[in-house]
């Protein structure tokens, strides 16, 4: 066939190749960060976003005319009763984890 065929070939398994691998980094990294959050901050961000998405989907879904979406009481009670509370649980985990890593400085 072509000579350069086989280069290219190679060049794009490569590419993906890379690609890959920095995912996979990028996905350590944000292990990472999560472990070192306080498990307050924790659930105060998966509240947040498991109670505000469902809405913001509906919303989309609807502007973009996928779906009739009419009246959205029920994603919007979620969000109501989610998106306060989980503002609370975001700023105590805050503090909580700022004490923590100030711990963690001063015993090193």
């Amino acid at each position: 066939m072509y000579p350069n065929f086989s280069l290219v070939l190679n060049q794009i398994i490569r590419s993906i190749f890379n690609v890959i691998v920095y995912i996979k980094k990028q996905a350590m990294r944000f292990k990472l960060f999560w472990n070192n959050l306080h498990k307050v901050l924790q659930v105060g961000l998966c509240l947040l976003f498991f109670g505000s998405a469902p809405l913001l989907i509906v919303i989309a879904l609807d502007a973009l005319s996928i779906i009739d979406a009419g009246n959205g009481l029920v994603f919007g009670l979620l969000t109501l009763l989610t998106f306060y509370p989980s503002l609370v649980l975001i700023a105590v985990g805050v503090v909580l984890t700022l004490v923590k890593r100030r711990k963690k400085s001063q015993v090193k």
